[in-house]
């Protein structure tokens, strides 16, 4: 089997392509740190906390000018 596996920077969420003995072609979408990339091909899974370890997430984006709507004419 092929891999293909991109990591999102900023959220911990990753695309995992796999291709199959047929060539098919599948994907995984991944969510959270708690949750794994299988890899039966290869006979690995990794966690996406090992994936994240020591990454520090930047704030979600906040209202500027206090409540929605203020400021806006």
């Amino acid at each position: 089997m092929d891999y293909v596996i991109l990591i999102e920077p900023n959220e911990p969420v990753a695309s995992a392509w796999s291709r199959d003995a047929q060539g098919q072609w599948s994907e995984q979408r991944i969510h959270g740190l708690d949750a794994k990339i299988d890899m039966p091909g290869l006979g690995i899974a990794l966690t996406m906390a090992a994936i994240y370890e020591s990454v520090e997430f930047p704030a979600g984006p906040r209202l500027v000018g206090g409540e929605a709507g203020e400021g806006r004419r």
